[in-house]
């Protein structure tokens, strides 16, 4: 490895500084071939006194936003979605309390714990089911994601967290949805989108 870095250095700086410039901005350089050339423009750099290393573009907040924009899901998919994940999750919990009921014959006359415990898991699902990696099972299965609406970083477990607990205002938090960028009062407090995945 230290060969071919000696290797590619002996080459690299034996080329003008706008050929470097190029090779860096036209791509397709292994990692190890970029990283020697960026020393190379920065040795330059120090020595000449002015820039001669390009920045890596930077996206401004404004053309992420409206990228993010385009992307927006359909009203109906997040519907959909939400469906999806409420039935799915309580016809699983469902199925698995009648395999404890029936199968394992459990006293009628225990406590029904078991009966609390399965509704704390279904509220936990719908509370935290976004925060891996922006996806439900219902919107994975729609093709659609939560993202940070600034980053478009999926949404984290915090962020799904706060738009589940906000969703508990029932129609309070969706008649926001009908907006521009179509998030309900969730959406606006964790900052985040529904956006095609």
């Amino acid at each position: 490895m230290e060969a071919t870095e000696a290797r590619l250095r002996e080459t690299y700086s034996g080329q003008r500084t706008e050929i470097l410039i190029d090779l860096l901005a036209e791509g397709g350089l292994t990692e190890v071939a970029e990283r020697v050339v960026r020393e190379v423009l920065i040795e330059r750099e120090s020595s000449l006194g002015e820039r001669v290393v390009p920045q890596q573009a930077q996206v401004s907040p404004a053309v992420r936003r409206e990228q993010l924009d385009q992307q927006l899901a359909p009203l109906w998919a997040r519907f959909v979605a939400s469906q999806i994940d409420f039935w799915g999750a309580l016809l699983v919990l469902g199925l698995i309390s009648f395999i404890i009921d029936f199968v394992f014959f459990r006293p009628a006359t225990s406590p029904d714990i078991f009966g609390k415990v399965c509704m704390l898991l279904l509220f936990a699902y719908l509370l935290f089911k976004d925060g891996f990696n922006g996806q439900g099972v219902g919107k994975r299965l729609l093709k659609i994601r939560v993202v940070d609406s600034e980053t478009g970083a999926p949404c984290e477990l915090h962020k799904s967290c706060l738009r589940g607990l906000v969703g508990l205002l029932g129609i309070f938090d969706v008649i926001f949805i009908f907006g521009q960028r179509r998030q309900r009062l969730g959406d606006h407090a964790a900052r985040t989108l529904v956006v095609r995945a």
